[in-house]
């Protein structure tokens, strides 16, 4: 993610060699928590539009990433794929 600078280009695409994709994804994550902070404390509609569209970008990278390149690698373990499915299906 390009986390919290939209004028800055999307280096999310090329991760580090070596970080492991859960590290990625756990970053992500903070990025996408502190983008929302930026949002809300934005001193503008100007501004605030801006961080939504990254925050839009990194959302769909972050996504691809997460369901179709990790999700995907973990259901191709067995024990894996059975904690996964108990995880999405767990709404208690």
């Amino acid at each position: 993610m390009a986390a919290l600078h939209p004028q800055k280009p999307d280096t999310h695409a090329q991760p580090a060699k070596g970080k492991p994709i859960t590290a990625l994804l756990h970053d992500d994550h903070v990025a996408v928590s502190a983008l929302f902070n930026a949002i809300e404390s934005a001193k503008g509609a100007e501004e605030r539009f801006a961080l939504v569209q990254q925050l839009v970008r990194d959302l769909k990278l972050h996504s691809h990433a997460e369901e179709d390149i990790f999700y995907e690698r973990l259901e191709q373990e067995h024990a894996a794929r059975r904690r996964m499915n108990e995880s999405l299906f767990d709404y208690s």
